[in-house]
């Protein structure tokens, strides 16, 4: 494997595009970027701001709105990084090297979910054989359900210590080959994730959100309009979504306001969104 310090990384590019450049393989690619320590979000998020600010220099009257079918990033993501755009203001960088690691957690989204709440879902649904979970964190979920049977394909941006390496965005994965399952980060990019999810998927996706994701213009538009869930389960009792997975600390349902429930998007789906409950049995 060709050294880390010989790599010219790009961040603003795909990792399969990295590797091509290089003339190394997208492993190698990954590993520098494990090594490294590369926070690909915040690259990416300088990355929406540059050609964002880029269009503007061209056309300095755009709108909000004329902004995002030009870019083709969401709304909700041009109004977040709007007073970026629009000014010489920097987004905060963060040295990764002299942070402490449950604060790097913490800048990626790592809210780990209780094994508990994926053995509910395999109670009421049935998937295909091989299954992806792209946002594994530590494993949690991956585990459970490779312990009903399935195979499964688990990746994080992070080492947890559980799956490969890999940005869900950049990774290069064969279409109609796995179903989904997976609680993804609820950030900017979220809308992106299921859209992604739903050109990838053989026959099913399942994600773990929260209720008031049914609700939004944006989403309806961008998501539900066009591919509806075929069933939502709602749960009838608050879960343990723990952040740096501990459970333990979490474990209270006090500290677990939120209320979720799993998605499920099926393949030639026809009808109406059917909404369901479901018992977390710990």
């Amino acid at each position: 494997m060709r050294k880390t310090k010989d790599i010219n990384y790009n961040p603003a590019i795909s990792v399969k595009e990295n590797a091509t450049r290089n003339g190394v393989s997208e492993a190698t690619i990954r590993y520098h970027i494990k090594v490294k320590s590369v926070d690909r979000r915040y690259e990416r998020k300088l990355h929406i701001i540059s050609q964002c600010r880029f269009y503007l220099q061209k056309y300095p009257n755009t709108t909000r709105t004329e902004l995002q079918k030009k870019t083709g990033y969401s709304l909700s993501t041009i109004r977040k990084y709007w007073k970026y755009i629009t000014s010489e203001e920097e987004l905060i960088d963060f040295d990764k090297n002299k942070i402490k690691k449950y604060q790097l957690k913490q800048m990626n989204n790592f809210y780990a979910t209780h094994p508990s709440a994926t053995q509910d879902l395999l109670r009421c649904e049935t998937f295909h054989h091989n299954i992806l979970e792209p946002f594994c964190g530590s494993g949690t979920m991956a585990q459970v359900i490779k312990d009903n049977g399935y195979d499964v394909e688990a990746y994080d941006i992070i080492d947890r210590g559980y799956g490969q390496v890999g940005d869900f965005f950049d990774i290069d994965l064969p279409q109609n080959e796995y179903d989904i399952i997976t609680n993804p980060p609820y950030d900017e990019n979220l809308i992106s994730i299921i859209k992604r999810c739903l050109t990838l998927y053989k026959n099913k996706v399942a994600l773990l959100l929260p209720i008031t994701f049914l609700s939004g213009k944006e989403r309806y538009d961008e998501i539900y309009s066009k591919q509806p869930p075929s069933r939502v389960y709602v749960y009838r009792e608050r879960i343990n979504i723990a952040m740096d997975g501990d459970f333990t600390k979490f474990n209270k349902s006090a500290r677990n306001i939120t209320c979720y429930a799993w998605y499920i998007w099926e393949r030639d789906f026809i009808g109406g969104t059917e909404l369901r409950w479901i018992r977390n049995i710990k």
